[in-house]
């Protein structure tokens, strides 16, 4: 069985380097995932590469909408709902 890879997706350094800066991120992964079985650690790290994969999932859902759009879908709404909350429960934690 052949294990598939992500997709590659540009990554500005310099944005996430500024971002992490400011927010006092002193290690930065795009992983939301462990590669061990082992539970999550809590390092800010895996939360933020949570938060970025949350993100750029929202943005890929309105893309080319507009608000229009967006008032019209709920599908759309909801799931841009949960996209949310995700990104601020990892910002919590």
């Amino acid at each position: 069985m052949m294990k598939s890879e992500a997709p590659k997706i540009p990554i500005d350094r310099h944005r996430i380097a500024d971002f992490c800066r400011r927010h006092h991120i002193r290690k930065f992964v795009t992983a939301s995932f462990p590669k061990h079985k082992s539970n999550m650690p809590k390092d800010d790290m895996v939360y933020a590469g949570h938060m970025l994969d949350m993100a750029r999932k929202a943005l890929k859902l309105v893309k080319g909408k507009d608000r229009g759009a967006y008032d019209r879908d709920e599908p759309l709404r909801l799931a841009l709902a949960h996209l949310i909350q995700v990104i601020g429960e990892a910002a919590r934690a």
